[in-house]
């Protein structure tokens, strides 16, 4: 069962580069990074996927993309699960993805994953546990690992299932 699914909330999160407020949706430019809904996309591993997050990261070296998502309570059972990917026919793309939990300042949960171009993606499944009963804001976070060449990454149905 999806108990909260990280596209259909994507509106309400507010979205950052390193420096800047980032409106929800594609802004056709993309320059300045992207968070947005996608649909059928192929990915590197040469699949495609129906619903995705798209999170680009400021085409600057070092770029970044940051979405803050309002507070969810934690409930036994809770898995965030979702697959990491760049866009299908990138050569040079790198980058950080970054789950984190917190409440406040504190940081309960963080997990980070480099993806690149190499024909793979990265299966996702973090057990919530540790946290039931609590009011967590979750941050997905992508940064470009050097220069921004290639950077189109995706969050293949990002949620947590119970």
């Amino acid at each position: 069962t999806v108990a909260y699914d990280f596209i259909k909330q994507g509106p309400d999160a507010v979205w950052k580069n390193g420096t800047v407020t980032l409106d929800w949706g594609d802004p056709g430019e993309d320059s300045l990074g992207v968070a947005a809904e996608a649909s059928n996309r192929i990915l590197d591993n040469g699949k495609t996927y129906s619903r995705l997050l798209a999170t680009f990261p400021e085409r600057i070296t070092d770029g970044v993309i940051r979405g803050v998502y309002p507070l969810y309570t934690v409930k036994s059972g809770d898995h965030f699960r979702a697959i990491l990917g760049l866009k299908d026919g990138c050569e040079v793309g790198k980058v950080r993805f970054i789950f984190l939990g917190k409440t406040g300042d504190t940081e309960l949960v963080r997990s980070e994953w480099i993806e690149a171009c190499d024909g793979r993606v990265t299966m996702v499944d973090i057990d919530l546990s540790s946290l039931v009963g609590q009011s967590v804001q979750f941050v997905l976070i992508v940064k470009t690992e050097g220069s921004p060449n290639q950077d189109y990454a995706y969050w293949v149905s990002p949620r947590i299932e119970r």
